[in-house]
Order: structure tokens, then C-alpha cells, then sequence
């Protein structure tokens, strides 16, 4: 097993190995998991077809983003396609 636990989450992707990466990740507080992890539980939970559980681990990520005011706002909500339409 690989030092960096991390990598080793990676090699079994690599090897197919899915049930290995949710078992491992969800002994993992979920408030520890970081956006990688989530996203490699996601990616496993989808290779083993359990397409909602994936998705609520994706839905944990847009939320963290979401409280945190990570994403960007657009400034202008599309107003600007909006004028260009009505000038030309």
C-alpha cells in the first residue's frame, strides 16, 4: 500500500478497484474530506452505478462552494446579451 493515501486512492482507480476507494473515504469524517476526495468517492460511487449516492457527494461539493462564495457571481446576469440584442 502506498505511503500517500492519496495515491493510493488513484491506483485503484487505475485497477477497478471502486468498493476499496468509497470503503476507504467514507471512514473519513466528512468534514475532513477535501474537494479531491469527494470527488474520487463520487467517481467511484458512479463506477459501481450507485449514480444517487455519487450525486449527493457532488452535491456536497456545490454546496460547500456555494456557503463558501467560492464560485464567482456573474455581475451582470446576462444583460449584456440583452442589449446586444435589442441595438442590433
Amino acid at each position: 500500500m502506498e505511503k500517500d493515501p492519496f495515491a493510493q486512492l488513484i491506483i485503484w482507480h487505475q485497477e477497478d478497484e471502486h468498493e476499496k476507494i468509497v470503503d476507504n473515504i467514507m471512514k473519513i469524517p466528512q468534514s475532513d474530506r477535501d474537494y479531491d476526495t469527494v470527488s474520487l468517492l463520487a467517481r467511484a460511487m458512479n463506477n459501481l452505478e450507485r449514480y444517487d449516492e455519487a450525486l449527493q457527494q457532488l452535491l456536497t461539493i456545490a454546496n460547500l462552494y456555494r456557503m463558501n462564495s467560492c464560485f464567482k457571481q456573474p455581475t451582470n446576469s446576462g444583460n449584456d446579451v440583452e442589449k446586444t440584442e435589442k441595438e442590433g
